[in-house]
């Protein structure tokens, strides 16, 4: 069931719009490897993690990496991404909810 969703790799790669090539030559590694990444045979070492998140301009990545890696830690927090719109109407209208609840 996991192969049918994207790895965080995958993802993270198609939010730059980048191809595996293009990925494979910015992180100085071959495009066999980012397929492994990707399809989940191979885990990436943290260094790669962190080029992969500058190269692919994706912060959050390294929070799922962490996540995914020492999962059983249990206390990092559950990323929710959304659009920038979405994320913007949350923060407006966040407050306003809060007013009404708390009749403030």
């Amino acid at each position: 069931m996991a192969d049918r969703y994207p790895s965080i790799y995958q993802r993270a790669r198609k939010d730059a719009c980048l191809t595996q090539e293009q990925a494979a030559e910015l992180l100085s590694v071959s495009v066999e490897t980012v397929k492994a990444w990707e399809q989940r045979q191979r885990v990436p070492r943290p260094e790669d993690v962190e080029r992969m998140q500058a190269a692919y301009g994706t912060p959050w990545l390294g929070l799922e990496y962490t996540r995914a890696t020492c999962g059983q830690l249990g206390v990092l927090p559950e990323l929710r991404l959304q659009g920038l719109p979405t994320a913007v109407l949350r923060l407006i209208n966040g407050p306003r909810r809060w007013r009404m609840t708390t009749g403030g």
